[in-house]
């Protein structure tokens, strides 16, 4: 029909009704199935909580009393240390001088063998340079045989037996 327009906001009260209905017996619903059983949670962790704190202040009261029984045995356990360091001194001491006494005794026979070692290598050190004076005087006659060599010559040639000792 040309001239009817329907109306853009319209009340049902019918639709009104029923969603209030509804929304009344979803309240129902929850309180039912959702606040008492949170409230009961609630209340059980409230209870958990008051009972930890009480079992933290009775553990508070005996530590503090075995706190002071162990201060007694402190002081108790300090005056038997003092005698226990006091002896262990005397027997380091003792101990000390004995260790002393075997390094000195130890040392002295390490030194001449040292000693011993070193003749030993010198001695080496010597027959192995007797030996190496010993290459070299024949590689530079080698050389002086194979042909006549002139000042220059001459130098050159021990500066490459140098260089070749050296390598």
């Amino acid at each position: 029909m040309p001239g009817e327009t329907m109306p853009f906001v319209s009340v049902d009260v019918w639709s009104l009704i029923m969603t209030w209905g509804n929304l009344i017996i979803l309240y129902f619903i929850v309180k039912k199935l959702l606040f008492k059983p949170v409230n009961k949670m609630l209340q059980d962790r409230e209870n958990e909580i008051q009972k930890t704190i009480d079992d933290a202040n009775t553990s508070r009261d005996e530590a503090h009393k075995l706190e002071e029984e162990y201060k007694k045995h402190l002081e108790n356990a300090k005056e038997e240390a003092g005698e226990i360091v006091k002896t262990a001194q005397q027997k380091a001491q003792v101990r000390s001088e004995e260790i002393i006494r075997n390094a000195q005794q130890q040392a002295s026979m390490i030194m001449k063998k040292a000693d011993e070692q070193i003749e030993k290598e010198r001695i080496s050190a010597l027959e192995q340079t007797k030996g190496e004076i010993s290459e070299i005087a024949v590689m530079i006659a080698e050389k002086v045989v194979k042909k006549d060599l002139t000042n220059d010559d001459h130098e050159r040639m021990i500066e490459e037996i140098i260089d070749n000792l050296d390598k």
